[in-house]
This record gives structure tokens, sequence and C-alpha cells, in this order.
């Protein structure tokens, strides 16, 4: 911004007002904006979605100004115990679990179905593909 003051034209840097949001962008001027968001150095649009720069079993929203993220949805798991494999975001069934019923079809996996004990449960062995 300048202006003239006795006969002189002097320059000084504008003020940018202040923002309420917690993320905003930056306008033309470097000046903050709640129209859109700057997270992690990621500048993004007010209701874009992008995946967390240092988490990728996040996602991100921005919405003026501000940046919600949560942990990605996980489809169910039909095992008693579930186990998160390293660097993976969910959960995955392995290995030999009881089961309920001998009918142990789950869609991308193989399920062998074995008489366990007198109690009429079967086991099914989960055999997961990649």
């Amino acid at each position: 911004e300048c202006t003239c003051r006795r006969g002189e034209v002097v320059c000084a840097q504008r003020r940018c007002p202040t923002v309420s949001c917690p993320h905003p962008a930056l306008d033309s001027c470097g000046c903050g904006e709640c129209e859109g968001c700057n997270y992690y150095g990621r500048v993004c649009y007010s209701g874009e979605r992008f995946p967390h720069p240092t988490d990728h079993c996040q996602l991100c929203s921005c919405l003026s100004g501000a940046v919600v993220c949560s942990h990605v949805p996980c489809p169910a798991v039909t095992c008693g115990r579930p186990v998160n494999p390293g660097g993976e975001c969910c959960p995955v069934c392995t290995g030999a679990y009881p089961c309920s019923t001998c009918s142990c079809l789950v869609s991308s996996t193989l399920n062998v179905c074995f008489p366990s004990s007198s109690l009429s449960t079967c086991l099914c062995l989960m055999f997961a593909g990649r």
C-alpha cells in the first residue's frame, strides 16, 4: 500500500485482516482467507476431500478454512480376532477362528470348515489372498 506524505510516496506492506479460521488459504496478496484451506502446505478449496499428508489412514475435508480429518472407512470383519497388518489401515481376518456355523463363505477369502468338537461348532480356516 502506498500513500503520498508531504510530497513523497511512502509504501508499506499491506496489513492483512485477522481471520477466524484455523487453516486459511492465502489470497494473491498473501493474506489469509477462509474460502479455502492451507493444510501442511497443501492448498485446497472449501468442500475438497484429500488424503492426510502424513497419515495415509486418514481422509481430510476442507470447509471454510477449517480441516477435519477422520480414519478411512473400513469394511466390517467377520472374525473374532482381526489383525492389522503393518502398513494397512483396516483390520483383516487371518488364521483359524471358531465359527458358530459351518457356512463360512466370506467374500475375498477361502474358508474351509471342519467339525471341531461335540459342541456342533466348526472351525473356519480363513486364507486371505492378495
